[in-house]
């Protein structure tokens, strides 16, 4: 009897090991994705804030007299219709992108979760949930060992700067070049807002799962 029973603990310590090492190699995957993820992440971020500063010190006067911008640390001018028919688009490409690389990382996370959660050791499974990449989706989406604050917190920080400001930004371009009275690239402009609305609606469920 003892014996019997001895097999079968060996064979739960076989089963541990190789959910282990199978979670192991996924959380791997998963960090090496995050870690490209991060990049372009930290990219999309640089380039709204160059945006916002650009749009921040666009004045009527210089829309009225069709002035040109002047792009900040490059100090370099550029036509202002240009720039305000340009932008929305540019910023809705590196939108676009990023939740893409978003995606695909969610598709290596949520297997990973799953893989975590088969653990029967509750070390081993705060451990894996520990070891995650920095990257604040990830810990977002399978990081569940965080205190309330801190998840709350995650939250926070991945729908504020991949949801509300890059739509915010859309919006607040179209409306900071409404002086010019410029039909054509106002609708671009809202044309450019309604395929980020589109492209959030498709993404974003895929994500969070």
């Amino acid at each position: 009897m003892s014996r019997k029973k001895g097999k079968a603990d060996g064979r739960q310590v076989m089963d541990q090991q190789a959910l282990w090492e199978r979670a192991e190699r996924l959380r791997n995957a998963a960090d090496n994705t995050a870690g490209q993820v991060r990049n372009v992440y930290f990219t999309f971020l640089l380039l709204t804030a160059y945006i916002a500063v650009i749009i921040g010190s666009t004045t009527d006067e210089q829309l009225l007299k069709v002035s040109p911008v002047t792009l900040p640390i490059l100090n370099v001018g550029l036509p202002i219709v240009g720039f305000y028919a340009f932008v929305p688009w540019l910023l809705l490409f590196f939108h676009f992108n990023l939740l893409l690389q978003f995606y695909f990382l969610a598709r290596m996370l949520h297997p990973l979760d799953a893989a975590i959660s088969t653990l029967k050791d509750d070390t081993a499974r705060a451990e894996q949930r520990a070891r995650l990449f920095s990257l604040p989706l990830s810990h977002m989406l399978i990081g569940r060992d965080h205190a309330r604050v801190m998840r709350v917190l995650l939250a926070l920080i991945v729908w504020i700067t991949v949801i509300l400001l890059p739509l915010a930004l859309l919006l607040w371009a179209q409306i900071r070049f409404l002086p010019s009275h410029n039909g054509a690239i106002i609708a671009s402009q809202r044309i450019a807002l309604a395929l980020d609305l589109v492209f959030i609606w498709i993404f974003w469920p895929m994500i969070v799962g």
